[in-house]
Order: structure tokens, then sequence, then C-alpha cells
């Protein structure tokens, strides 16, 4: 029986499981992008005319209104833009090559599937760093992909396909950083500052994110406040030497992502 647990547990929790639990997944999410009318609960008609509507411009932000009537809100105060923006630019490739609705759908869809497919990748790298044993992972996720609603959300238009796996990145660079902060006593900045900025970049996909860009922000300041007020002296020399040993060019990277990311939250 102890053997048999051993190679079960082995099993469950090698990489080549996990694979045949992405391949699950991701034909489950092409059965329902494929075979599922247009448009789909989760308000797929709106993410789709949200999306044509900013494939006609190149700025993520409108200068007024566009004409005709609200239907899909004041756009011009959207605070979810960032999906419906970003997606415009491979619809305007589809929308070359074919104007067959049915087709661009489907093309849109297999791009969200990819972008949920990324998440699972992201949550397992998490879960994985938080301790737990790679068996009870691949479970969790399989159990995960195994409800209804999530390849039928995946196979989808929908800003929540970018929303999850951002989550989960910046949840990821937060432990990351929390974790090299407490064993090494290292001050990761470019980890923070990447942490940080996708939680920005989160809020402006969908404002559902804002609690979760609060409780990342909220996390790293108790823990950045307790490790300064406990080690005052090795907190300084942390942020010396992290600055120094990055280079000038990922200076100036973080600078423009922590700029672009703020400049978005604030402007929505």
């Amino acid at each position: 029986m102890s053997k048999f647990y051993k190679k079960f547990v082995a099993i469950v929790g090698s990489n080549s499981f996990f694979w045949i639990i992405i391949a699950l997944f991701i034909f489950e999410s092409a059965w329902f992008a494929l075979s599922a009318r247009f448009p789909m609960a989760f308000d797929e008609a709106y993410h789709l005319a949200t999306i044509q509507i900013y494939s006609h411009q190149f700025s993520p932000f409108f200068s007024k209104q566009p004409p005709g009537p609200l239907t899909y809100g004041p756009l011009i105060h959207n605070t979810s833009f960032l999906f419906h923006y970003l997606m415009s630019f491979p619809y305007r490739l589809i929308r070359y090559f074919t104007l067959d609705l049915t087709t661009q759908v489907i093309f849109l869809r297999f791009i969200d599937i990819a972008l949920f497919t990324w998440a699972l990748f992201t949550f397992r790298k998490l879960l994985l760093k938080v301790k737990d044993e790679p068996a009870l992972v691949n479970l969790t996720i399989l159990f995960f992909i195994m409800m209804p609603i999530v390849p039928f959300l995946a196979g989808q238009i929908n800003y929540d396909d970018l929303g999850i796996p951002l989550v989960a990145l910046s949840l990821l660079w937060t432990v990351k950083f929390v974790e090299q902060l407490r064993t090494k006593h290292q001050l990761n900045l470019p980890l923070l500052v990447g942490a940080v900025s996708v939680a920005f970049i989160t809020s402006v996909v969908s404002y559902l994110f804002l609690p979760i860009l609060a409780s990342v922000v909220i996390y790293l300041i108790y823990v950045l406040f307790r490790f300064t007020k406990a080690k005052p002296k090795k907190f300084k020399n942390a942020i010396h030497y992290s600055w120094h040993r990055i280079k000038p060019l990922k200076k100036v990277i973080m600078l423009v992502v922590i700029v672009i990311s703020l400049g978005l939250f604030i402007e929505s």
C-alpha cells in the first residue's frame, strides 16, 4: 500500500501529469470556443463591441464619447478598458484577413484560452512557492479546471481571462519578494516594482480587481514596515545594494513600467 501511494503521488505530482491537465483544459475550452453560439454569457457581446470601438483608434483613451446611444456605457469614463484596448490589435489583424464574424470571434476566443492557460502555469508556480506538494498542487488545478464554469469562461471573450493571469503574476512576484526579504534580507526592487505595477495594471483590466490591488499594496507596506522597524540598518543596506546591482537599462525599464502602470491607474 505504501509503495502504491508513493507511486501515485509521484505520478500525480509530475510535470507530465500537469501537461495532461493543461491539454484537458485546452480541449474543454476549445470545445466551448468552437461550438458555443455567439454571444455567450458574461457579456461577450459587450466585450466584442467595445473591442471593435477601440480598433478605430490608437489611443486607449477617448477624448469624447463615441457617437450614438450609450449602449456600452460612458466609454470616455471607462475604468476597465485595458483588455478591450489590447485585444483591439489582434482584432484589427483578423479583420484585415476576414470580415466573417464567426471567424473573428473564434480567433479572439482562442487568444483568451491562451491567456487563461498562462494563468494555470502561474498559479502552479505560486502554489509550489508556498510549499504545497506538487501532487496536491496538480490535483487542485485539475479539480479547478473540471468545474464547468472555468473552461466556459476561458472559451469566450471576457476581460477576466486577462485579469486572472495578471492577478496570479502579481501574487507570485509578491510572494517571491517577501520570501527573499525574510530569508536572505535582500530587497529585490525589480520584483517589488513588478508586483505593484502588475497589480495597478490588473485594476485597469477590471475595477473588480481593486480589492486585490489594495491587498497587495497593504501587505507589502506591512512587510516593509516590519522589516525596517526590526532591522533599520539592514534595510538601508539592502536598498543600497539592490539599487546599485541593477543595470542602468533595467533601471530605466523599471521607471517606465511603474510610471505607465501608475499613470493608467490614475487616468482610469
